[in-house]
């Protein structure tokens, strides 16, 4: 079965004009946006040099963070870092800002990481961070240089104070109680997600670490916290940058073979899927009988796929 590879590039312009449409897309409702997958690197570098700045909303700010994933384009995080001005005086400016601190977490050198973490430390004392409680925990779990969950937690129960100021403990508010579970319900899972993320970008071994990734793509290994398969589509064209497009397609199809026999049918099926799409996508070799299932196959399409 011959299935375009993350080398087949499209057009110049086509490819431009992929990016630009997921970034600028209108949202409708909860859909899934997928990264443009077969742009050549020097066009997406180019469209983030042009694109990523103040005059982005906080989420196309985020798709472009995506972009810049996907590509691990480095030289991009300059950009999201730039961006950074301190001028957060709304919501939609702060959850931009987040944005941009993810961006530079995922991607940045030692440097950008550590300022990143430095100006989150920033944003814990702002005014507007009971606002954005929830992506600021969200925010946590990508940066690395942050040392510990501390001043984050320290600033959820300072908010839930106020916030519990003159209420009935007996009836609370809708904030309070929505602050309650970020504290005690989001924040412990996310910290766990995030320890669990270093387990698995720190393996030494290239194909433990290529099928650890595999099984949280395949949903085979769900920690919960974040959307482990989206970032998992990420780390995995990482891992083409740390070994190769071969140990990457070996995760996958090792992930696929562990897939236990007695899992739901529906659930074998997206794993397939999955896993399939990803290994032709990385320019590896599926089993005769595989090849045959993908002729059949009417699994959604997903972000390891040409």
């Amino acid at each position: 079965m011959t299935m375009p590879t993350y080398k087949d590039y499209v057009d110049d312009e086509t490819g431009q004009v992929k990016l630009r449409e997921m970034v600028r897309h209108e949202r409708t409702g909860p859909e899934e946006l997928l990264v443009p997958p077969r742009v050549n690197p020097e066009v997406v570098t180019k469209f983030l040099e042009e694109e990523v700045g103040p005059d982005l909303t906080w989420e196309q700010t985020q798709r472009a963070g995506d972009i810049a994933r996907f590509y691990r384009a480095e030289a991009s995080v300059k950009h999201f870092a730039e961006t950074l001005q301190k001028d957060e005086n709304t919501q939609v400016r702060m959850l931009r800002a987040i944005e941009c601190l993810r961006a530079m977490g995922d991607l940045g050198d030692g440097q950008q990481q550590q300022a990143a973490a430095e100006y989150f430390d920033y944003l814990l004392d702002h005014r507007l961070f009971p606002e954005v409680v929830e992506q600021m925990i969200e925010c946590f779990f990508h940066l690395d240089r942050v040392p510990g969950k501390g001043k984050l937690e320290t600033q959820i129960q300072k908010a839930l104070r106020d916030a519990s100021r003159g209420t009935d403990p007996e009836d609370p508010p809708y904030k309070v109680m929505l602050l309650q579970e970020r504290l005690q319900g989001d924040l412990p899972v996310v910290t766990r997600a995030r320890l669990r993320k270093q387990q698995l970008l720190g393996e030494g071994d290239d194909r433990n670490r290529a099928t650890g990734l595999a099984k949280t793509y395949v949903g085979l290994d769900a920690p919960g916290g974040i959307d482990w398969p989206k970032w998992a589509a990420f780390e995995i064209m990482g891992e083409v940058r740390r070994s190769s497009d071969a140990n990457a397609a070996a995760g996958l199809q090792a992930a696929l073979d562990s897939v236990p026999d007695d899992e739901p049918r529906q659930y074998q099926e997206y794993a397939r899927g999955r896993a399939l799409k990803g290994i032709l996508f990385l320019g590896g070799k599926v089993k005769q009988e595989q090849k045959q299932w993908l002729v059949t196959d009417r699994t959604r399409r997903f972000q390891l796929q040409g």
